[in-house]
C-alpha cells in the first residue's frame, strides 16, 4: 500500500508547551470556582447574608475589572471571563438560598444565561460559547418541565434539534467567515448534540404513537441527512457521515423493533444482526472513502 509522505504529522515542543499553559490555566480558573462554591458550603451559616452576596460580587466585579485595568494577554482575558460567568451562577444560587425566593429552576438558569450573554459574545472564546449553550438548553428543558407547557418529549428533543443545529451553523459560518476564533471541536460537539437530540427525537417517536412531533421530526430528519451527507462529501468530513451512519442505524434498529410489537428473543437477534451488519457495512465504506479522499491506494 502506496501511503503519500505527510509532513508535520506530530505537533512541534512549542505546540505542546502552549497547550499545556492553556489546559492548566483552565483547570485553574475551574478550581478556583469549586474552590469558592466549597468555602461559601463550608462557612454558610457563620456568615451574614450582607457578606455572602458581598463577597460574591467582589469576585465577579473585581476581575473584570482587573481586565480594563492591567489588560493582561488575551487568554487570561477569555479565562477570567469564564470564570466570572460561572460565578454569575454562583451568585444567583446564593441569592436564592439566603432569600428563599421560590422560583422555579427554569428562572435560576434563564437569568444566569441572560446575565453572561454579553460577556459570551465579546469573549471570543469557545469554552464561554459551550457554557452559554449549555445553560440555554437547561434553560428550555425546564421551562417546558415546570411552566407546565403541554409538549411531549418527542416534542422537546425536537426543539432541542433546532437549537443546537443553529447553534452550529452560526459556528461553521463564523468559521468560514473568520468573524472570530471557532475550533473545530466546537462545531463537532454541537454537530454531535444535533445529531442526538434528533435521533432520540425519532427513535422516541417511534414507540410514542406516531404523534404530530414525530412528523416533524421525520421531516427534519430527512432534511438533515441529506443536507448533511452532501455537505460531509463536499468537505470530506468523515465525522459527520459517522454521525449520520450512526443515527440512521438506531432510527432503523428503533423502527424494527417498533414493528415485531415488543422485545422478544427473535426481536434482538433480528436487530443485533442488523446493528452488526449495518457497522460492518458502514466501517467499510468509510474506509473507502477515506482512502479515496487522502489519495491512498490499496
Amino acid at each position: 500500500m502506496d501511503i503519500p509522505e505527510i509532513k508535520n504529522e506530530y505537533a512541534e515542543k512549542a505546540l505542546w508547551a502552549k497547550a499545556i499553559d492553556w489546559a492548566l490555566l483552565g483547570i485553574g480558573v475551574t478550581f478556583s470556582v469549586i474552590g469558592i462554591i466549597f468555602f461559601f458550603a463550608y462557612n454558610w451559616a457563620d456568615l451574614h447574608p450582607f457578606a455572602k452576596l458581598g463577597i460574591m460580587q467582589a469576585l465577579i466585579i473585581l476581575p473584570v475589572v482587573g481586565i480594563l485595568i492591567f489588560k493582561p494577554v488575551e487568554l487570561v482575558r477569555r479565562l477570567i471571563l469564564m470564570g466570572a460567568s460561572l460565578l454569575v451562577g454562583v451568585l444567583f444560587a446564593t441569592f436564592g438560598q439566603i432569600y428563599q425566593t421560590g422560583a422555579n429552576a427554569y428562572d435560576f438558569f434563564l437569568a444566569w444565561t441572560v446575565f453572561i450573554a454579553l460577556w459570551t459574545m465579546i469573549s471570543n472564546f469557545a469554552p464561554l460559547w459551550l457554557i452559554f449553550l449549555t445553560l440555554v438548553n437547561v434553560t428550555i428543558v425546564l421551562y417546558i418541565q415546570q411552566v407546565g407547557a403541554e409538549l411531549s418529549f418527542t416534542a422537546t428533543t425536537v426543539i432541542l434539534f433546532v437549537v443546537n443545529t443553529a447553534a452550529g451553523l452560526l459556528f461553521k459560518y463564523m468559521q468560514i467567515r473568520n468573524l472570530a476564533d471557532v475550533p473545530n471541536w466546537i462545531v463537532k460537539l454541537t454537530a454531535l448534540a444535533a445529531t442526538t437530540f434528533l435521533t432520540t427525537a425519532l427513535s422516541t417517536g417511534i414507540f410514542d404513537h406516531y404523534k404530530p412531533a414525530f412528523y416533524v421530526a421525520l421531516v427534519l430528519s430527512l432534511i438533515t441527512y441529506i443536507a448533511g451527507t452532501l455537505y460531509a462529501f463536499k468537505s470530506k468530513s468523515l465525522y459527520l457521515l459517522c454521525l449520520l451512519y450512526l443515527s440512521a442505524i438506531i432510527v432503523v434498529a428503533s423502527a424494527i423493533i417498533r414493528i415485531t410489537d415488543g422485545v422478544s428473543e427473535g426481536t434482538l437477534l433480528l436487530v443485533s444482526l442488523f446493528i452488526i451488519l449495518s457497522i460492518t457495512f458502514a466501517i467499510s465504506q468509510l474506509i473507502k472513502l477515506n482512502k479515496s479522499w487522502n489519495g491512498i491506494s490499496a
